[in-house]
C-alpha cells in the first residue's frame, strides 16, 4: 500500500513541477519575443474574440499598424486593457493616434487611442482559456495556491527525511545483527 502511494506521490510531483516548469519556460519565452498575453473579458469582439478567449499580442510599433488590424491597448488611467480594431489611422497630426471599435460595436470608440497608449498587435486568440487565467489572478486562489505548495513541499521533505531515517535505521540494525553473529 506504501508503494503504491509513494508511486501515485510521484507521479503527481512531477506532473505539477513540469507544469509548473513548462508554464515558466512560456512565460520566459513570450517576455523575451516581446510578446503579452490578454484575456478578453467584454463581448465588444464576440465575432472574433468571444468572452474568457485570450489574446497574443506581439509589441508592434504603432507606426506599423494599418486600419483592420486588431489591437490592445490602455484604455483608461485604471490601465484598462481593451482589444479592438483599428478603423482609422491619423499619423499626421502632431499626436498621433487610432479610431478603433470592438467587432460587435455598431460606433467607434469615443476616445481615440494614442500611439503611446498601444500595448501591440493581436497575433493569435484562443477562445474560452482566459477563463483558467482569469481564475489564476484572483487573489484567494493565488493564496491557496501558495499554501497547496507549501504543504506539498512539506510532506515531500517529511517523507525525504523519514525515508533517509529509516534506512539509516535500518543499516545501523543490519551492523548490530552482522555482529552479533
Amino acid at each position: 500500500m506504501l508503494r503504491i502511494f509513494k508511486r501515485i506521490r510521484t507521479i503527481l510531483l512531477g506532473i505539477l513541477f513540469g507544469a509548473m516548469f513548462l508554464l515558466g519556460t512560456l512565460g520566459i519565452l513570450l517576455t523575451v519575443l516581446k510578446y503579452r498575453i490578454f484575456v478578453v473579458y467584454t463581448p465588444s469582439m464576440q465575432d472574433t474574440y468571444p468572452v474568457n478567449s485570450i489574446v497574443l499580442v506581439n509589441h508592434d510599433k504603432a507606426e506599423s499598424l494599418q486600419a483592420g488590424d486588431v489591437i490592445s491597448f490602455v484604455a483608461d488611467e485604471e490601465k484598462h486593457v481593451v482589444t479592438h480594431r483599428i478603423v482609422e489611422k491619423h499619423s499626421e497630426d502632431m499626436e498621433p493616434y487610432f479610431i478603433t471599435r470592438g467587432d460587435s460595436n455598431d460606433a467607434n470608440d469615443r476616445v481615440p487611442v494614442r500611439y503611446e497608449n498601444v500595448l501591440g498587435k493581436v497575433v493569435l486568440g484562443v477562445p474560452y482559456v482566459g477563463r483558467i487565467i482569469a481564475f489564476l489572478n484572483k487573489t484567494a486562489v493565488r493564496y491557496c495556491m501558495m499554501v497547496v505548495l507549501g504543504i506539498i513541499v512539506c510532506v515531500v521533505t517529511i517523507g525525504g527525511v523519514h525515508g533517509a531515517y529509516r534506512n539509516r535505521k535500518g543499516k545501523r540494525d543490519e551492523t548490530e545483527h552482522s555482529k552479533n553473529v
